[in-house]
């Protein structure tokens, strides 16, 4: 019984990451910041695999989160059902900026890079930061990866990816992290005290 709960689960997640990802990269279809080869178009200029990838992925970015936490120092937190909303929000809203302005991606970059910081500023959590940092970093060498073998191809591309993509990645974590502890983790295994509402290393630090 529970290891059919926790299958449910991994599958639960792992359409909610096929609609996001799909949506989110359809953004990218649309206003050509990039295309797939023309053999393999499926829906609007999308590649037909692009779910299928974004579903692997989805559980994979929010399960993340729980190294994260680890990595972190073991903080706690609280988060509810109901504020999922905000960082979904949060997480369109970076993919439709690179979309709007993905040809001045140095403005790009500088806008998603201080948005990122006010979302951390408003409220500083350390295993928030540590996981934006590990999908900044891991997401767009997956995706670099992906591109040179054919799979899609940036329209302005500056080393195999765009510079920006690192900070798209930033804006990933903060919404996996939620579905992670308001509809993943049980309250007992994560219950938390949330840090002080400004930015500084100290409350970074604080368990």
């Amino acid at each position: 019984m529970k290891a059919a709960r926790q299958f449910g689960g991994l599958l639960v997640l792992a359409v909610l990451g096929a609609i996001m990802g799909t949506l989110g990269d359809q953004i990218h279809t649309q206003f050509r910041v990039l295309t797939y080869p023309r053999g393999v178009w499926w829906l609007f200029g999308q590649a037909a695999w692009v779910p299928f990838l974004f579903a692997g992925a989805g559980p994979l970015l929010i399960h993340g989160h729980r190294l994260s936490a680890w990595m972190a120092g073991g903080e706690r937190e609280h988060l509810t059902k109901g504020g999922i909303w905000m960082p979904t929000l949060w997480h369109f809203a970076a993919y439709l900026s690179t979309g709007l302005f993905f040809t001045s991606p140095r403005l790009l970059t500088a806008g998603l890079v201080l948005a990122w910081l006010g979302r951390v500023a408003f409220r500083p959590h350390r295993a928030m930061v540590v996981h934006s940092l590990v999908c900044a970093v891991g997401g767009p060498i997956f995706e670099g990866f992906l591109s040179s073998t054919g799979a899609f191809t940036y329209a302005h591309p500056d080393f195999i990816v765009p510079m920006w993509l690192p900070a798209l990645y930033l804006h990933v974590a903060p919404v996996c992290r939620h579905i992670y502890v308001a509809w993943v983790s049980p309250p007992a295994v994560i219950p938390t005290t949330e840090a002080p509402g400004y930015l500084s290393l100290k409350n970074l630090d604080q368990p």
